[in-house]
């Protein structure tokens, strides 16, 4: 099995998928990483392939707006305005074309993405994908919105129209206790 792991910059983010992408690949499933651009060294320093996908500029003023609203607000409104704005919108935008380019060229047959990254969901769910999503802390801490997709209109028609919107009422599915989610293709 060909399985994609896709992830947002940083070790936070990607340190946590190690030990699963690890299992797969000693269970001799094939595996690459779709991560920011800037996380090559980190993504290859642990042995794995790295696709690489486009990042939001640390210049960019939607980027910049959010960390200036920061100090005025409550640790659970900067964590929500940092969930929606920048894991949810600026990141997600940045990043889909190159995961849908990642998961189109290097054809996985299941797309495992860290909690905070979405385009690897999205992508997988156009061409109609099995999709994990894996949390490194609680999933009931609220600080992440589920899902992103209904921002990118109505659901195709074809895997190669449009982005998807999720059915109204769908989540994934929890299958363990370590906060692994699943929805099927």
């Amino acid at each position: 099995m060909r399985m994609l792991f896709t992830t947002t910059s940083g070790a936070g983010h990607f340190l946590p998928l190690v030990p699963l992408a690890e299992a797969a690949r000693a269970a001799g499933h094939d595996v690459a990483v779709a991560a920011p651009e800037e996380s090559t060294a980190m993504v290859e320093g642990a042995g794995f392939a790295h696709l690489p996908f486009g990042g939001v500029p640390p210049d960019d003023p939607g980027r910049a707006e959010v960390f200036r609203q920061r100090p005025t607000l409550s640790e659970q409104e900067a964590r929500a305005l940092f969930g929606r704005e920048i894991f949810g919108r600026l990141n997600t935008s940045a990043a889909l074309p190159g995961t849908t380019r990642a998961v189109s060229e290097w054809q996985p047959d299941l797309v495992v993405s860290e909690a905070a990254e979405f385009s690897g969901l999205l992508a997988a769910e156009v061409v109609g994908l099995p999709r994990l999503r894996v949390h490194r802390g609680s999933p009931a801490s609220g600080s992440i919105p589920t899902p992103p997709a209904r921002r990118y209109g109505p659901r195709p028609r074809s895997p190669t129209s449009r982005m998807p919107s999720t059915s109204p009422g769908t989540t994934g599915r929890r299958c363990c206790a370590s906060g692994i989610h699943g929805t099927g293709a």
